[in-house]
Formats: C-alpha cells, sequence, structure tokens
C-alpha cells in the first residue's frame, strides 16, 4: 500500500516533497495533474530522483470541466454525470493505495466523487480554506440547496465538504469558510513543515525545481540586487510577488499593467526583485527594466528560501496567500482582494 499523491501546481508538489522527505520510510506514488504546469525538465528530474515508485501524468483534464452538462432531471443528475467523468477520466487506479488530494474541485476529484471512494484533501494553498471569496466564486447558491444536491448526489461538492473526504489538512484551522465541522481536519502549520527540512532536504528539493546553472543564475542576480544601490540610493530591497490576473482573464492586460505599475509606485522601496507567478505570462523586464525577474515560474516562492543568504526588507502581493509562507522578509504587504476594481 502507498500514499498516492494528486498534484496539479508546483506548490502542491512542494508540500508532497517537503512530507516525503520529512518520512522516507514509506511508499510513495505520485500523479502529475495538466504536467505542463510543471515544464519537463522538472518533471525529468523528479523521475531521477527516485522519491516515488512511479509517476503518472494525466494531462488535459482541466479542460473537460467545462464540457460537463449538468442539465439532466435532478433525479437522475448524478448518474448522468457520473458517465460523463467516466468519459473523460480514465487510469489504474489502485484501490489499496492512500489518496491526497490538492484540489478535489478538479476533474480527478468529481471522477472520486463520482465513483463514491473515499480520498483525504490537502489545503490547495496556504490558509485557501479560510478565504470568503473562494467559498463566495464557488459556492454561491443558499447552503440549504447545497445540502439538498449532496443528499442526491446532484453535484459535485468539494473543499473538503464532500462525504467521501475522509480528512482534511490545513494550515490553521481558525477561520474556516467551508461547512466541513465535524470532519477530521487535521492541523499542520506549513510552517512546522518547513522547520523539519534539513540543508540536505532543501538542497534536494532545488535539485528537482532547478538545473545547477538555473540556481546559480538567481543567486548571481540576487547578489547584485541586494548589494547594488539602486537609483535612489537605497539599500532596501522589495520583493513583488504576482499573479495572473490577464491570462486568467480576471481583468485585461492593460489594467494588469497599470495595477502593477500603481502597486510599484506605492510600495517599493529601493531595488525591485519580482517572483512571476507560474501562469502568469506578463513581460515584467519590459515593464520595470531596473527591476529582477526570477524567470524560473515552476519555482515556489518558498523554495526561494531555501538559496542561501536570501533575504529581503519588504514583500508585497495583491492577494497570493504565500507571502505568508516566507520567513525571509522583514516586512509583508498584503494588499487584499479589494484594493482597486479590477474591471476590465
Amino acid at each position: 500500500m502507498a500514499d498516492t499523491y494528486i498534484c496539479e501546481t508546483s506548490y502542491h508538489l512542494l508540500i508532497t516533497l517537503v512530507k516525503v522527505l520529512l518520512a522516507p520510510s514509506k511508499e510513495y506514488k505520485l500523479i502529475l495533474l495538466t504536467g505542463d504546469t510543471l515544464g519537463q525538465d522538472i518533471i525529468d528530474r523528479l523521475e531521477t530522483s527516485r522519491l516515488f515508485t512511479s509517476i503518472t501524468k494525466l494531462n488535459g483534464l482541466h479542460k473537460y470541466d467545462a464540457m460537463l452538462d449538468y442539465s439532466a432531471p435532478f433525479v437522475i443528475r448524478g448518474r448522468s454525470l457520473k458517465k460523463q467523468v467516466e468519459k473523460y477520466v480514465k487510469w489504474d487506479y489502485t484501490p489499496s493505495d492512500d489518496y491526497y488530494l490538492y484540489n478535489d474541485i478538479s476533474m480527478i476529484g468529481k471522477w472520486f466523487n463520482a465513483e463514491k471512494i473515499r480520498y483525504h484533501l490537502i489545503e490547495d494553498g496556504l490558509d485557501t480554506l479560510t478565504l470568503p471569496s473562494v467559498h463566495s466564486n464557488n459556492y454561491p447558491e443558499s447552503k440549504w440547496k447545497r445540502k439538498l444536491r449532496m443528499l442526491f448526489n446532484a453535484g459535485f461538492y468539494s473543499f473538503g465538504e464532500s462525504k467521501f473526504t475522509s480528512s482534511i489538512e490545513v494550515n490553521d484551522k481558525e477561520g474556516l469558510q467551508f461547512d466541513i465541522k465535524g470532519k477530521n481536519i487535521i492541523e499542520v502549520p506549513r510552517k512546522q513543515l518547513f522547520d523539519g527540512l534539513g540543508v540536505a532536504d532543501k538542497e534536494k528539493i532545488l535539485s528537482i525545481y532547478l538545473s545547477d546553472s538555473e540556481k546559480m543564475d538567481i543567486m548571481v542576480k540576487l547578489q547584485v540586487a541586494t548589494t547594488t544601490k539602486n537609483l535612489n540610493d537605497s539599500n532596501s530591497v522589495s520583493l513583488l510577488l504576482t499573479q495572473p490576473l490577464g491570462f486568467d482573464k480576471i481583468t485585461s492586460y492593460e489594467m494588469h499593467e497599470e495595477f502593477y505599475k500603481d502597486i510599484v509606485d506605492k510600495y517599493v522601496e529601493g531595488q525591485l526583485i519580482i517572483k512571476p507567478h507560474p501562469r502568469d505570462d506578463f513581460d515584467y523586464s519590459k515593464l520595470f527594466p531596473e527591476a529582477v525577474v526570477i524567470g524560473y515560474p515552476f519555482l515556489p516562492v518558498e523554495a526561494l528560501g531555501f538559496l542561501p543568504g536570501v533575504t529581503f526588507n519588504k514583500a508585497i502581493t495583491w492577494c497570493s496567500t504565500s507571502i505568508n509562507g516566507i520567513s525571509f522578509c522583514d516586512n509583508k504587504v498584503y494588499l487584499g482582494i479589494d484594493y482597486r476594481n479590477l474591471s476590465t
């Protein structure tokens, strides 16, 4: 029996790697959803790391979400959705394994629910289940309607609300927004996880996300940035964590540009370092030619701190909760979802 982790993002993979390295005596398998979100080089290094007995790629499942037809009559909708999911999701499921999902609203999560198979849920991002915006964006219907649909299996219910969720692992139990009272909620602070890593563990993780030359490239750029005064004659260094506003169609690319210009003007002090979100395809080097852009989008910002001597005076983000998971910064600025109106 193996612990099988199902990952969709570089952050999911990071938490998985930490867990595997902290308990190496177990057998682990890895399933990567949409492996293109990590890049083939990372997948190749994962395969040679021998941390997992098997690595399976299930590419492209996310595109089927929009194809699901919920129009069947209420009493047979569950059966209709089950047939549709089985049509799109095909893989070699091993009943004896324990499965750990980070995102059970994904197609693979829908498959587990449609097949009535129990699974363990790990929080998708740092404190995701505490964010009111995540709840309202995914569950706009009233609570009683949602419970009625769940009773008749007439839809998919995720974020730990599914009756097939065996346990839910979170960073912090306080302020959970979803209806998961009475569930087996396990609090595992991310700081506690990362504090358990040794130097060799951190090097192992970095060696999966970066080649030796890529690691050296980042270290040289950061060293130059932190030892050279910028035009304002300031020794301060600010880290900006971006989000894919244009790519995700949260706003237009024109508004995306204006939005980050405004943030840089108001909050950045001294030398600017930009760590783009993995899905953020905006060219910040043209917009901010004096900035240092860390051009390895799949490297989680938490792992950036595994590089020796990395520190920043200030970190700034619109609403990336990952800012709360970094310990190599003196001052953190979290602007929040209500900062400016992001309409197109």
